[in-house]
């Protein structure tokens, strides 16, 4: 057998390893040369690039798997030089390569646009850059509400933590007396009883401030509402004692008067008056005895007098007026009843419980009982709160202040004087409503599931943690969270969260 053949293409001799081999011919050597049929497949291929790309991708289509398993088998063995040539061939065409990548991400990307346009049935690339800005705008509210959510989160926790020696130790005086814990915290006297304690950073704050404006009385510290109590009984006691000592000045002041009318004493003598004070006291009494009809007629003319008085400047008042009148003063009783409580008309008459503020327009605004929003009652709502306040109840009415009928509806005292019976303190929602009021306001007065506010449904505060189980976290407004009375159920009706698991020890 000879070492050589003609090639049928090239018609040229050459040797037999230049051919490849074919079973079918008789000396198993292809007709043509392996240059020539490399040449006739690379014009082939030119002509038949889509013919022969799209049965490329049928055939990968249909045998996927096996194709996928082939590749990962041979770069598991072949891993190193692939790594290694892909390397090379990235120094060596290191711009082709970048072009061809740019390409891809490019083409990658546009076929996201169109499949995100067809998504939102849109067919312009304009109307598709309309709906993206806008959705970038609403993610940008939502992420700024979400950072003022974490931030009011973080000042209220700050507030709500214990003090650091470090940070208040040149702020404070020696009447407070700071020295330092075991563990680094700020401990204090208590104004009233002596005891060292360890405050929040809030009452700190504001006793620093009222140092600091020259006013030591401001942000006194005291250890626990009882010494908060006795020191609010002790200035009590200082203004009676006060108002007693005005009323003695007052009556010593009447009774030098009279003893003037009756000519017995140089005017303005007060060494003579401390000398006499016993005998200008006897003369006041038989002054009052003898002068006891003409007081009491005197005081019946001056009342007659103002009531003429009244009916001249202010005829409504009149009974007769009432009588003529009575349809138009209940509509305008009704009027007033139905009308926005004023703020100059009822601040006095508050408490810091309602924490009254005024608004703009020179109406009152007040903190609702359940939720702590701030809202402006009628007139009416505002005389039965000043009411109860004093200790006039009307068994009839409700004596408390709630911003719309969901929270009289949602709060459990609502018409109560004490907690409602079923009070279970393990389940309920009422166990602080400090606490829930600065859930609300925390999030927002929005439920953080279905995302309803105040004014669609009612809200509730969910410890996230037992409170049963977990009694240390009752207190902890970062322990709770808002959701809705539907929310609040679904929520609770999860194994681990049912309200017969918070029962369980």
């Amino acid at each position: 057998m000879s070492n050589t053949k003609i090639c049928a293409k090239c018609l040229e001799e050459k040797k037999v390893k230049e051919f490849s081999y074919h079973a079918t011919t008789k000396d198993h050597l292809y007709p043509w040369c392996k240059q020539c049929y490399n040449e006739y497949q690379k014009i082939y291929k030119a002509k038949n690039k889509e013919v022969l790309g799209e049965k490329r991708k049928a055939h990968r289509e249909e045998n996927i798997d096996e194709i996928r398993e082939k590749e990962r088998v041979y770069y598991e063995k072949n891993k190193d030089q692939l790594n290694e040539k892909g390397r090379e061939r990235y120094k060596n065409n290191r711009e082709k390569e970048l072009e061809i990548a740019a390409k891809y991400r490019l083409k990658k990307k546009q076929q996201k646009i169109k499949g995100q346009m067809e998504q939102y049935g849109v067919n312009t690339t304009e109307e598709f850059e309309k709906i993206k800005q806008q959705e970038k705008e609403e993610h940008q509210q939502k992420m700024l509400g979400v950072r003022r959510i974490r931030n009011r989160r973080n000042v209220q926790k700050w507030q709500y933590s214990k003090s650091t020696f470090k940070v208040w130790e040149n702020k404070l005086t020696p009447k407070e007396n700071p020295t330092e814990g075991i563990n680094g915290e700020l401990l204090v006297e208590c104004f009233i009883c002596g005891k060292k304690f360890n405050p929040t950073n809030e009452k700190i704050k504001q006793r620093a401030d009222g140092i600091k404006n020259g006013n030591e009385t401001i942000g006194l510290l005291f250890c626990s509402d009882l010494c908060t109590n006795e020191y609010k009984n002790q200035l009590h006691m200082t203004t009676l004692k006060q108002n007693e000592l005005r009323c003695e000045m007052r009556k010593i002041q009447q009774i030098k008067d009279r003893i003037e009318n009756f000519d017995l004493a140089i005017t303005g003598d007060l060494q003579w008056f401390s000398r006499n004070k016993q005998e200008i006291k006897e003369i006041d009494e038989d002054w009052y005895l003898k002068n006891n009809n003409a007081i009491v007629e005197e005081h019946i003319r001056r009342a007659n007098a103002s009531r003429e008085k009244d009916k001249l400047n202010h005829p409504e008042r009149s009974k007769e007026y009432y009588a003529k009148n009575k349809e138009e003063q209940i509509n305008k009783s009704k009027n007033w009843r139905d009308a926005k409580a004023k703020y100059a008309g009822w601040f006095s008459k508050l408490t810091i419980e309602e924490d009254p503020k005024e608004d703009e327009n020179g109406y009152l605004l007040v903190k609702c009982a359940y939720c702590g929003r701030y809202f402006t009652p009628m007139n009416k709502e505002v005389q039965l709160r000043a009411r109860a306040i004093v200790g006039v109840l009307d068994s009839t009415a409700e004596n408390r202040l709630y911003c719309s009928d969901g929270c009289k509806e949602a709060c459990p005292i609502y018409k109560v004087n004490l907690w409602p019976r079923g009070y279970k303190k393990a389940t309920s929602r009422e166990v602080n409503p400090l606490i829930r009021q600065m859930c609300l306001e925390m999030d927002g007065y929005i439920c953080q599931l279905c995302y309803k506010t105040i004014d669609e449904v009612e809200l509730h505060a969910h410890h996230e943690k037992g409170v049963r189980l977990n009694p240390i976290f009752q207190n902890d407004v970062d322990n709770t969270i808002t959701l809705c009375k539907e929310c609040h159920k679904k929520v609770h009706s999860k194994h681990g969260c049912r309200y017969i698991d918070l029962r369980c020890n």
